[in-house]
C-alpha cells in the first residue's frame, strides 16, 4: 500500500439500499491511497448478492449473524491492517461521507501526534444541524455526590456555527467518520466484540485509547451525513408492546442491552466508590427518557388524532 493509505471498514446488517448511498460517497473521496472493506454480518435483504455483482472492486467479508457490530468492525480493521494500510476510517453505513473528510483527518491526525480524528456529524436533511460533536470528559455531577457522568458539548440541533472551527479534544467518538492511526490498535488492542458486541465498545475504545495516552479530536472541516431516521431508539404506542421493548431495550442485545453494557463500561472507567450509584442514576435516567418518550408519542397521536399504532 501507498503512504498515508486509509482502510475504509464499514459492517453492516440489512441496510442495503444506505450501504450503497454510503458507498457512493466514498467513491468520491479525494485521497490517493483507499482500501475499501465491507463486513456483512449475515444480511437478509440482498445486501451481500449486491456486493457480489455490483461492487467487485471491494472486499467483503460475510458473517454469519453472529459477529454484531464489534466483531464484524474488528475483522474489517484486521484484513484492513494486514494489507498495509496506515490508517483506519470507520463509517456506518447510515452515513454519507464528503470528497474531503479524509484529508482534514488525515492532516488533523498528523499534526497531533497520530490522534484519533472524529468527523462531526450532521443531519442528512439538514446539514446545518449538529447530530454529534463531541463529549465532555466522565466527571462527578457533583463534589459531593458519587455519581459520574458525560455529557454532550453541543446538544443535537445546535446550528453548525456555533462550534468551534479549530479541532477540539472529545472524551469519545464513535463509529461515524472516525479515523484511527495503526499505531493506536498495536497499542490497545481492537473493540471489546466480547463483553461489548453491539453497544458500548466504542466508548470503551475510546477511553482505553485517552488512558493509554492518545487524544481524540473533533476535526469541524470534516463531516459526514447521518440518516437519522436509522438510529436511536423507537418507542411503540401500544402500551403491552412498549412495556416488551422496554424489557428488551434493558436486556436484548439488538435492543440497547443497557444493563449490562453499562455495568461493563462503567466497572472499568470510573472509580469503584462511584459504580453502583452511578449505574442506578443512568439505568433510572434511560427508564424516565424512554416512557417520557413514550408518553409524548401517545399526547401527540392523540391530539392530532393520528394512527400511531
Amino acid at each position: 500500500m501507498k503512504q498515508n493509505s486509509v482502510g475504509i471498514v464499514i459492517a453492516t446488517y440489512n441496510m442495503k439500499q444506505k450501504l450503497q448511498e454510503c458507498l457512493s460517497g466514498v467513491f468520491k473521496l479525494k485521497w490517493p491511497s483507499i482500501y475499501i472493506c465491507i463486513v456483512d454480518d449475515g444480511s437478509t435483504d440482498g445486501t451481500w448478492e449486491t456486493l457480489l455483482q455490483e461492487y467487485p472492486n471491494i472486499f467483503k467479508i460475510h458473517g454469519d449473524g453472529n459477529l454484531w457490530w464489534a466483531g464484524a468492525t474488528n475483522k474489517g480493521i484486521k484484513h484492513c491492517l494486514s494489507k498495509g494500510c496506515e490508517y483506519i476510517l470507520l463509517l456506518n453505513p447510515d452515513t454519507l461521507v464528503r470528497p474531503d473528510t479524509i484529508s482534514h483527518l488525515v492532516t488533523v491526525s498528523q499534526i497531533n501526534n497520530g490522534a484519533i480524528a472524529a468527523s462531526v456529524v450532521v443531519r442528512s436533511d439538514d446539514s446545518n444541524i449538529i447530530w454529534w460533536a463531541g463529549c465532555d470528559k466522565w466527571a462527578p455531577i457533583h463534589r459531593w455526590l458519587p455519581i459520574w457522568c458525560t455529557k454532550y458539548f453541543f446538544k443535537q440541533g445546535t446550528k453548525l456555527n456555533k462550534i468551534p472551527e479549530n479541532p477540539y479534544y472529545t472524551s469519545e467518538a464513535h463509529g461515524r467518520g472516525v479515523l484511527v492511526p495503526k499505531e493506536v490498535f498495536k497499542t490497545i488492542g481492537f473493540y471489546d466484540e466480547y463483553y461489548l458486541p453491539q453497544y458500548g465498545a466504542d466508548t470503551d475504545f475510546s477511553h482505553r485509547a485517552t488512558s493509554a495516552g492518545f487524544l481524540i479530536l473533533v476535526v469541524p472541516k470534516a463531516r459526514v451525513s447521518l440518516h437519522i431516521n436509522n438510529t436511536g431508539r423507537k418507542v411503540p404506542y401500544n402500551f403491552f408492546k412498549a412495556i416488551l421493548e422496554y424489557w428488551k431495550f434493558l436486556t436484548k442485545r439488538k435492543n440497547g442491552e443497557i444493563l449490562r453494557v453499562w455495568w461493563h463500561l462503567l466497572t472499568r472507567h470510573i472509580p469503584i466508590y462511584a459504580i453502583l450509584p452511578t449505574y442506578i442514576f443512568i439505568i433510572s435516567l434511560n427508564t424516565f427518557r424512554y416512557w417520557q418518550d413514550y408518553f409524548h408519542l401517545k399526547k401527540n397521536c392523540s391530539h392530532k388524532k393520528l394512527n400511531c399504532n
